[in-house]
């Protein structure tokens, strides 16, 4: 017997702008490919009503849009819509103008919600995030502000850390980057995204140089690795594609992030899936994926130099690494697993559709902490 697919649809207003955050589309997108496999997806953006774009894996409608043409209408057309049964919907749960537009075509509709960060201000029935650190604090902001969100003690008020497929290719790590002749380096991801100053590191960076002057320090920047020994710069390579960013860190005696993505650290989960140990801010997303092991964290630079001391240490490294390798793998290189997650988060009861109406009527369902004053 064929399975029955669910069908959503997929509320993203700023899909196609070129100023979206790239590795919270990364995010987004993970969330829709696990989807995917178990449901059908239509992806409805503002514009000119009755359009479709294809965009990779997915098509893309356009359902109208507000008077500056770049927010949602304020009602829907139906005619714009490809497949007006769905059932589901998929959308940033801040995204306040999506729910109204849900609510208006499915008032029994179920809303699937996703947060990459650790706050929100509407409730879904389910909302997804990444990792477990994110759920609590959302379920610790959703006990305060809407108390129908499950027990009162908040062990199950539909919020689901999923997880993420983080990919990596194995076969970076069994050559090295053409244009460095050696590695056990430490390398280093900056904290100025898009500054291109090779010749002038970041602070961070350069007193690490400075207080371990006999290693060599590779810093990635705006596509471009620059190498420094003994304080000096001895030159600087393209880093134009991930493979190249995953041939350095997979050669990388550690890997130092100075201010990892807030949505996932991506490259932070890959250097441990390298068996590659990372060091991070303790105030970071980051730091729960080494809470466990495989990496460290640090609160000032002199914590820093600490971290990297120890690190020196090739005992200390390899323990490390395999501890690195273990837990990131479990955690974020299992498709199956992930897609599992994500299904099994789709089926939680969440809320229930008609208390949530009676409860907010005239409101539109699901409403932010403002409305609800």
């Amino acid at each position: 017997m064929n399975e029955v697919r669910q069908r959503f649809f997929v509320f993203s207003k700023d899909w196609k702008q070129s100023d979206q955050d790239f590795e919270e589309i990364f995010v987004v997108r993970s969330w829709l490919g696990a989807l995917s496999r178990f449901a059908d997806l239509d992806i409805l953006t503002p514009g000119n009503p009755r359009s479709q774009y294809p965009d990779g894996l997915f098509d893309l409608y356009t359902i109208g849009s507000d008077a500056s043409g770049g927010g949602w209408p304020v009602s829907l057309d139906l005619d714009s819509l490809p497949h007006p049964g769905a059932s589901y919907a998929f959308m940033r749960s801040n995204d306040l103008g999506a729910h109204r537009l849900w609510e208006q075509l499915q008032p029994d509709g179920r809303t699937l919600g996703w947060s990459t960060t650790a706050s929100i201000d509407i409730s879904s029935d389910v909302t997804l995030t990444v990792t477990r650190g994110q759920r609590d604090a959302i379920v610790r902001q959703l006990g305060a502000t809407d108390v129908r969100r499950g027990d009162p003690d908040l062990k199950n008020p539909g919020v689901v850390a999923t997880g993420l497929y983080i990919p990596i290719n194995e076969l970076s790590a069994a050559q090295r980057h053409n244009g460095l002749g050696f590695t056990d380096y430490l390398i280093v991801l900056t904290d100025r995204p898009g500054t291109n100053r090779r010749d002038s590191p970041p602070d961070s960076a350069a007193w690490i140089a400075a207080r371990f002057p006999r290693e060599y320090l590779v810093v990635v920047e705006a596509g471009e690795a620059s190498v420094w020994h003994e304080r000096s710069l001895r030159g600087s390579i393209r880093v134009d594609t991930r493979a190249d960013l995953w041939r350095l860190i997979a050669h990388a005696r550690a890997t130092i992030d100075l201010r990892p993505d807030p949505h996932v650290a991506r490259e932070c989960v890959e250097s441990m899936r390298y068996g590659v140990p990372t060091v991070v801010p303790a105030s970071t997303v980051a730091a729960e994926h080494v809470t466990d092991g495989g990496g460290m964290t640090y609160r000032s630079i002199a914590e820093l130099f600490e971290c990297i001391e120890a690190l020196l240490d090739p005992e200390l490294k390899v323990d490390l690494g395999h501890q690195a390798r273990e837990i990131a793998d479990r955690r974020f290189g299992d498709p199956t697993r992930f897609v599992e997650a994500v299904r099994s988060a789709v089926e939680q009861p969440g809320k229930d559709p008609a208390s949530s109406r009676d409860n907010t009527k005239g409101h539109h369902g699901r409403k932010s902490r403002s409305q609800a004053n």
